[in-house]
């Protein structure tokens, strides 16, 4: 008999590591263990933790921004220090941003592109500034 409760420990054994790994694996196949590169420049690389098929794409003017996350359409958009932009933006800036949502619905930059820098009017022209009636 201790043949077979060394043989029934080792099932057990088999049984719970097959269990544990079943529950920490990532849903439908994906491997969940790869880091979102954002900076394709940096690395020669595409994006290879998010397919194109999981990046969507909004352009507007920013409504919002601060360091940790951008309003463009009403869309809330987090920022990271992994979120590639080349300049910093500001509101009234035409923008296109590139993000991706995760599983809560979290919306966050992958890459944020600015089309049109807002004119500032600092009044340090001097001149008034004309009203048009239409």
């Amino acid at each position: 008999m201790k043949d077979s409760s060394g043989l029934s420990r080792k099932i057990l054994l088999f049984v719970a590591i097959s269990a544990l790994l079943a529950a920490c694996a990532p849903a439908n196949g994906e491997s969940g263990s790869e880091p979102i590169i954002a900076d394709e420049a940096a690395t020669g690389e595409e994006n290879s933790g998010a397919s194109e098929a999981d990046v969507s794409e909004t352009s507007g003017s920013v409504q919002e921004i601060d360091q940790s996350k951008l309003v463009v359409n009403d869309l809330t958009i987090a920022i990271s220090a992994d979120t590639v932009m080349p300049e910093s933006a500001q509101v009234g800036d035409e923008v296109s941003v590139r993000y991706i949502s995760d599983a809560d619905g979290k919306l966050s930059a992958v890459e944020i592109e600015i089309l049109t820098k807002a004119s500032v009017d600092d009044g340090a022209s001097g001149e008034e500034d004309e009203e048009i009636d239409y």
